[in-house]
């Protein structure tokens, strides 16, 4: 029992690990086409584009590195591959990110500018990859750093206008993402680990029925009601000369569309026309 209990908890973790690779995979995309698209859209803005108006130099270096980083995470250059190192791999790209929209954000005009909002996807696969405390904490490291870059903007920008409230409210709202997708994205991955295990158990089971009936001196056919053999273990094989080999090949068999012997064939008509006929022996 405790091995089997331990394979089973492998199982599960294996599972799991698959599922946040493809997670962040998905989410490695959109990270180099965000850098992408923020980098063309700067070199071929108009005269009216708010596309770095704080600093335009900050803006096209900041996109720059951005776009550079996440070409080497999404190629894999400069990575290690080992499984250990993936939980520290996501936490790492995930905080960077934060801080490089809050960047980004900043040279746009902060928060009014809504190029802060970008931090919900960033949270939202933070929330999706870590069903914890840590996905809580970045949202709230984005929030800090949306009000923090406010504040700066304030003391540096004469007459500036405060927005302090609308990063509040992203703050809540990057808050309330990473508890519904916590919530949420637990309950999904649940229900899928629950039915790949029954899956796998389904299997198994199918597995032991046959080394079961292979393992049977009778000799055991499952067949069609036109008489071509799905299942015939190697007593059946052997009696019937089915195959050449001595051992039983259940592929080729199935592959081929084997009948039965017309013999066999006419006694299962007879009985499945009426299944209280018993027929004689016979060879």
């Amino acid at each position: 029992m405790p091995l089997t209990k331990n394979k089973t908890d492998t199982s599960l973790k294996n599972l799991t690990q698959q599922q946040d690779q493809r997670v962040f995979d998905v989410y490695n995309i959109y990270r180099f086409v965000l850098s992408l698209i923020l980098l063309i859209s700067f070199f071929f803005r108009s005269l009216t584009s708010t596309l770095g108006t704080i600093n335009p130099d900050l803006f096209v270096n900041v996109v720059v590195i951005y776009m550079a980083f996440n070409a080497i995470v999404f190629f894999r250059v400069l990575l290690p591959q080992s499984k250990g190192l993936l939980t520290s791999q996501f936490i790492s790209v995930i905080l960077i990110d934060i801080v490089f929209i809050i960047l980004i954000s900043y040279t746009f005009g902060g928060v009014s500018s809504g190029m802060a909002n970008l931090l919900i996807v960033p949270v939202a696969a933070g929330s999706l990859l870590f069903r914890s405390r840590l996905s809580t904490f970045f949202a709230a490291v984005g929030s800090i750093l949306a009000i923090y870059s406010e504040v700066y903007l304030y003391l540096i920008i004469d007459d500036g206008i405060v927005y302090f409230v609308q990063a509040g409210l992203l703050g809540l709202s990057l808050f309330a993402v990473s508890w519904s997708l916590q919530y949420l994205g637990g309950k999904i991955r649940q229900n899928e680990l629950l039915a790949r295990q029954q899956e796998k158990n389904i299997k198994s089971l199918q597995e032991m029925n046959n080394q079961i009936i292979e393992r049977m001196h009778t000799g055991i056919l499952v067949v069609t009601p036109e008489g071509i053999i799905l299942t015939i273990n190697v007593a059946a094989n052997r009696f019937l000369q089915l195959s050449d080999t001595k051992d039983k090949d259940e592929a080729n068999i199935e592959d081929s569309g084997t009948r039965l012997p017309q013999i066999l064939f006419s006694q299962l008509q007879h009985w499945m026309n009426d299944n209280n006929i018993k027929a004689p022996p016979f060879d």
